[in-house]
């Protein structure tokens, strides 16, 4: 039952990326991906691994489970959520279609907190900047 529920789900979604204007590959492709992903980190694998995710209808689960994990070991909240729009659309049975709301408020407030600190810290870095070209123009002036 889980499995058509999750066909019936891949069905929606490449539909749904069809409608759009996107590419679909239906054909399984002649890469494994944890093979091909390893060669990268941080933002470039997440977007590929999205890209896969939202292309090809093989890898699709597989890929966006994977982003889903990488987008929490990061903290980009939004990205996160648009990855879990398109696995929550593909694959609702999955584990990684549940919405993880207590990670997103959670690195959401750290994310604010140091934003506030570098804010704080920049304007810091400005004040002092402005009091040591006063006093450069001012030694130039009395020199």
């Amino acid at each position: 039952m889980a499995a058509a529920a999750d066909e019936s789900g891949l069905t929606a979604f490449f539909h749904e990326m069809s409608e759009l204007g996107g590419i679909v590959v239906k054909e399984t492709p002649k890469l494994d991906l944890d093979l091909y992903i390893q060669n990268y980190r941080g933002r470039t694998r997440l977007d590929r691994l999205l890209t896969i995710g939202r292309c090809c209808v093989p890898l699709c689960v597989e890929a966006l489970k994977a982003a889903v994990a990488e987008a929490k070991s990061g903290r980009d909240v939004e990205r996160y959520r648009e990855i879990w729009e398109c696995i929550r659309i593909a694959a609702p049975a999955e584990p990684e279609a549940v919405f993880d709301q207590v990670w997103a408020d959670k690195t959401t407030t750290e994310n604010r907190q140091q934003t506030h600190h570098l804010e704080t810290q920049l304007k810091g870095y400005k004040n002092n900047l402005i009091k040591e070209s006063i006093r450069v123009c001012a030694q130039m002036k009395q020199g």
